[in-house]
């Protein structure tokens, strides 16, 4: 939701099924080819300064996304956003419970954790031991990253502090846009004071739009975790597409 309103940055399209993602380097849409994929992001000049960039949560714990990545788009740089692992593992089961997981609502986060406890739980249990893993597996950074930086370089990554972005989003925004490996006809830093602010009602800091706040739902943050792990990718144009339909690809989050 931030990097949307920075005028250079320009996100994908929306999908009927995954809505702001594409996940197309998953398993589940990996298939339908780099036309399908190229096809959700806006025709933008090769002159133009445009930052063309695309998030999905489950890009971080994809054991294949990081060489299709990689083969696609080598010169990508990779945004990580990450949060205490056990506040995603939390995060991740409410996420759950407010989408009607029976599971979830069945047992409380301990009852996960410990693989299944009560009445019932072994009737459940691989549906018990589908959601610890989905809570706790993405939070084990060393693992996943160690697998994305067998594929990248150290200099195409950057790893943002989630906290931060949630407790002081304002100057981890200016910190990020400074970081980004642009040249200077693309390092227009947008100031967001005035554009975020904290609300008192909501306990968060929320988008400013046409007068009225918007919350911001952590920004993808819900993240390096798998609702969320984020990852930011820079993409450059890829040399064997036309022009016509060839994009600034300049971002991807996970």
């Amino acid at each position: 939701m931030y990097l949307k309103m920075h005028p250079l940055f320009v996100a994908n399209k929306e999908t009927t099924r995954e809505h702001e993602e594409t996940q197309f380097f998953t398993n589940n849409y990996y298939h339908l080819g780099v036309d399908w994929y190229l096809n959700l992001f806006p025709i933008v000049g090769t002159n133009n300064n445009t930052i063309v960039f695309e998030k999905s949560a489950n890009y971080f714990t994809e054991p294949k996304a990081p060489q299709r990545i990689k083969t696609l788009l080598p010169n990508v740089t990779l945004v990580i956003i990450t949060i205490d692992p056990a506040e995603r593992a939390y995060s991740w089961y409410q996420h759950m419970r407010y989408h009607n997981s029976s599971v979830a609502n069945k047992y409380s986060f301990y009852q996960i954790l410990m693989g299944g406890t009560g009445k019932g739980a072994s009737v459940d249990m691989d549906e018990i031991v589908r959601l610890r893993t989905r809570c706790l597996d993405p939070g084990n950074y060393f693992k996943h990253l160690r697998r994305w930086l067998s594929t990248f370089p150290l200099s195409q990554i950057r790893l943002v502090d989630g906290t931060r972005l949630k407790t002081n989003p304002i100057a981890l925004l200016d910190e990020f846009q400074r970081s980004l490996p642009f040249d200077d006809t693309q390092r227009d830093v947008l100031n967001y004071t005035g554009l975020v602010e904290f609300s008192q009602q909501k306990g968060q800091y929320c988008v400013r739009e046409r007068g009225k706040n918007k919350t911001s739902s952590g920004l993808n943050m819900i993240c390096i975790n798998c609702y969320h792990l984020p990852l930011s990718l820079s993409l450059e144009p890829l040399s064997f597409i036309t022009p016509l339909i060839r994009p600034n690809i300049d971002s991807i989050t996970m």
